[in-house]
């Protein structure tokens, strides 16, 4: 396996973890999933323009969604939503 290969199967895991404690409500999930959104952002930006006004105005739309007062509700909570 290409060393390549491993960071984006990495890279992915991350985005996977973020996922699905975010919607346990941790709030350093929601961090990590803004931190891997920014780096797809400074990525594409070696690509072309139009990769990186994409993945910017996603950063932009899902930072707006993450960090409004009532998910910031959400993610304090004190109770656990994991099984």
């Amino acid at each position: 396996m290409h060393s390549d290969t491993l960071l984006v199967l990495s890279i992915s895991l991350l985005a996977l973890v973020a996922g699905i404690f975010m919607l346990a409500g941790s709030n350093w999930a929601r961090w990590l999933a803004l931190a891997w959104l920014a780096f797809h952002v400074v990525v594409s930006a070696l690509n072309s323009w139009r990769e990186t006004a994409v993945h910017a105005v996603l950063l932009a739309l899902i930072a707006w969604l993450l960090l409004r007062p009532e998910a910031a509700r959400w993610f304090t909570r004190q109770e656990s939503r994991l099984p």
